[in-house]
């Protein structure tokens, strides 16, 4: 009968997660299809679901919940005519009822100091119905000799308070004796008195004429419950759709079951790949997403395996295309050497792709991997422009270059914490924001920038120094919060916004000779500076906010005389 079982869960769910069964379940193996039966009904198929609890350790919790989900068999009158106390007392505890506050603060003797419960800040009898339940050999059971807490550990369970909230429903919480050093100690036994001892929970609600609710807090990150009841594990969230791995799409809870004919549908990221229509489709119509855009047409259609990877082949106006997905059949990598011009949100939702590869691209629009947080490796070397929002948010792209660029949008580059090496040698023209938030950069050169939008590199720390030989406009807060910069020097400069350079506080030289007209506030809070070249015109306006700069420089010019 065990065997049948774990073969069962082996095939669903994978040898190790088998493994953990036979662990966990000894008992409900006994009775075959019981243990399968529950973990089937409350678990879609999942190669990741033992490598998840186990990640998590979540194996107590998994516990709990599955035997919580035990079909109530009937139990023998003798048993459920016990009392409580007298099911315990079989159990090896001794169980008092709290009837007054005093009553409770009786057994704050037995908690660790730091691991008290908060029922003893008082006036719990307000809404619940309390009791203790002590083991009788608790004296014998010492906090230090438990440096490792688990949850149901000897000492955890050898005093449990038990509680039933005073309303309808009489929801029920088994407290720990550890109380918030484990985790879930507001869960013991899964919430469920059988596991404690059976016929416990009927013998409560026939005593004390309780109607006991309770309702699994049982969680894994990355899983959803849908409305099968099963929970499935989840790569994107998109508009309420979701999906996973094993061809998961979930409708607004609603399984999709026609996308589990895996001999036809692979499902990776939030695309669908057809192989007997030969085409690559998005679940969700709204979804407009430009990585679709060079996928059609599509000749064959190959899937190799290598390792825990999978590598869609496509060919396409005799040129193959590679989609790498991992495990999960989440996007790592896309080669497609053909394509010269993406449209918007290319690959916008994206969080997993590791590398890309478009030999010929020249243009691409807004939000190009804007989700991404993944890419280390790009290559696109005749890019002439991108749209707004490019790599924002990328934090594991450590040096990028791209020779070709010549015109970029807003937010280019945003909070790509990471990035320390940046090769731009044709760019002429940035939007807003270019790398804000940007922390890693020490050299920037830009030898053919011309105009550059609003918070150009703000709040970059340690650029150390600058080259930009042919920049006529910059816009506000254009390099402000930077602190190691002690020489800026734009020959071509004309034009600049409000707050340039705010708050540098080792600034020493700056030269624009060049230079126009200026916004507000320029150089405030520089206490460095002591060598300035710009026209004449404009040098009392550019200074007044460097505090006793002009103090000193005329100083020196009266000396002179």
């Amino acid at each position: 009968m065990m065997q049948y079982d774990l073969l069962k869960i082996k095939n669903q769910y994978g040898e190790k997660m088998a493994h953990l069964c036979r662990d966990l379940f000894p008992t409900l193996l006994e009775t075959e299809g019981l243990l399968y039966h529950l973990i089937e009904s409350n678990f879609g198929p999942s190669k990741f679901l033992y490598d998840d609890i186990v990640n998590y350790q979540l194996e107590i919790e998994f516990q709990d919940f599955i035997y919580h989900m035990v079909p109530s068999v009937d139990v023998e009158n003798e048993l459920v005519s016990k009392t409580p106390k007298q099911l315990l007392d079989e159990a090896g505890y001794i169980l008092y009822e709290c009837k007054t506050e005093n009553d409770i603060q009786k057994f704050k003797k037995y908690y660790a100091k730091g691991e008290e419960l908060c029922t003893f800040n008082g006036n719990r009898l307000d809404s619940c119905y309390v009791f203790f339940a002590v083991k009788k050999n608790v004296d014998e059971i010492h906090r230090e000799d438990f440096q490792n807490p688990k949850r149901q550990d000897e000492y955890g369970t050898s005093v449990l308070s038990i509680q039933f909230n005073r309303d309808g429903f009489n929801a029920l919480s088994i407290k720990n004796r550890y109380n918030h050093t484990v985790k879930n100690c507001d869960a013991t036994f899964g919430n469920n008195l059988d596991n404690i001892i059976p016929g416990l929970g009927k013998s409560f609600e026939q005593t004390y004429g309780f109607h006991i609710n309770f309702q699994s807090d049982f969680e894994i990150p990355g899983y959803i419950r849908a409305n099968d009841n099963r929970f499935y594990k989840i790569n994107y969230e998109i508009a309420g759709i979701y999906y996973g791995p094993n061809n998961v799409i979930l409708d607004h809870l609603n399984v999709k079951e026609e996308y589990q004919q895996k001999e036809r549908y692979l499902v990776f990221d939030y695309f669908i790949l057809d192989m007997k229509e030969k085409t690559i489709t998005s679940y969700y119509s709204d979804i407009k997403d430009s990585f679709l855009d060079g996928l059609t047409d599509i000749q064959k259609i190959v899937i190799e395996k290598k390792e825990n990877r999978k590598y869609i082949c496509l060919e396409r106006n005799n040129q193959t295309i590679i989609i790498g997905l991992d495990r999960e059949n989440r996007i790592i990598s896309y080669t497609n050497n053909e394509i010269e011009e993406i449209g918007d949100d290319f690959l916008c939702h994206d969080e997993s792709c590791q590398i890309l590869y478009m030999e010929k691209l020249k243009k691409v629009g807004n939000a190009f991997l804007y989700s991404n947080y993944k890419l280390n490796c790009l290559y696109l070397p005749f890019l002439e422009e991108c749209g707004n929002e490019f790599l924002e948010f990328n934090t594991s792209l450590k040096e990028l270059s791209l020779e070709s660029l010549r015109i970029v949008g807003n937010n280019f580059l945003g909070m790509n914490s990471c990035l320390k090496s940046l090769y731009l040698p044709k760019l002429e023209i940035v939007g807003n924001n270019f790398c804000y938030q940007n922390n890693s950069v020490t050299f920037l050169n830009l030898p053919n920038l011309k105009i550059a939008g609003n918070k150009f590199f703000e709040q970059n720390h340690i650029i150390c120094e600058v080259s930009m030989p042919l920049l006529e406009e910059i816009g506000r807060l254009a390099l402000a919060e930077n602190r190691k910069l002690k020489v800026l020097i734009l020959p071509h400069l004309k034009k600049l916004g409000f707050a340039f350079m705010y708050s540098n506080q080792v600034l020493e030289t700056i030269e624009l000779p060049s230079l126009e007209s200026i916004g507000d506030c320029p150089l405030g809070h520089n206490i460095a500076l002591n060598h300035v070249i710009v026209p004449d015109e404009i040098r009392i306006t550019f200074l007044r906010n460097v505090g006793k700069f002009e103090q000193r420089y005329y100083s020196k010019k009266k000396g002179r005389r």
